[in-house]
């Protein structure tokens, strides 16, 4: 029987499955692991240059490695939402096919759901600020006896809020 992530990682780098099976070994299902194994027997790389890998990471801190590793997954994350349309669980499932471990993906997915949580609430300040304002403005036009200022102000306020809140969001 074939492992799914044969074909995977026979498309990846020498140096990215030299890392897949030293230093980010933890970040992977052990199936995806023994793929990139395979995959290095196969392209007959010399193990040597394995044992230099494993000496070196040993000098690298593991924590900036994880951290580094996650934005990476987050950055290819976001590139696949961006590019293909996809939705978070489509995602998900390309991250699952690509072998990374499931921790990470459901860090990854949860960073994700939060910043279109946080999207979906700037489109709403700017929704609402935006009746407010409107509101104020005809009712104060309409000169029924009372000036609206107040709505004015405030549904200008969370429109802006709104609408800088969006363009933070998209510029992470």
């Amino acid at each position: 029987m074939e492992n799914n992530f044969d074909d995977v990682m026979a498309k990846r780098s020498d140096e990215e499955l030299i890392a897949i099976i030293t230093i980010d070994k933890n970040k992977y299902q052990e199936s995806a692991i023994i793929s990139a194994l395979k995959e290095f027997e196969y392209r007959n790389l010399d193990k040597a240059i394995l044992e230099d890998y494993i000496n070196n990471s040993k000098n690298t801190d593991e924590n900036e490695l994880g951290v580094e590793n996650l934005n990476q997954i987050y950055k290819f994350a976001n590139k696949i939402i961006e590019k293909q349309n996809c939705s978070i669980s489509e995602v998900q499932n390309i991250l699952i096919e690509n072998g990374y471990n499931s921790n990470d993906i459901s860090w990854v997915v949860n960073r994700l759901l939060f910043k279109q949580q946080e999207k979906k609430d700037a489109i709403d300040d700017m929704f609402y600020g935006t009746l407010w304002f409107a509101g104020g403005f005809l009712l104060t036009v309409a000169d029924i006896g009372y000036i609206f200022y107040g709505a004015i102000l405030v549904g200008g306020f969370q429109f802006l809020k709104g609408a800088f809140n969006y363009l933070s969001i998209n510029s992470k």
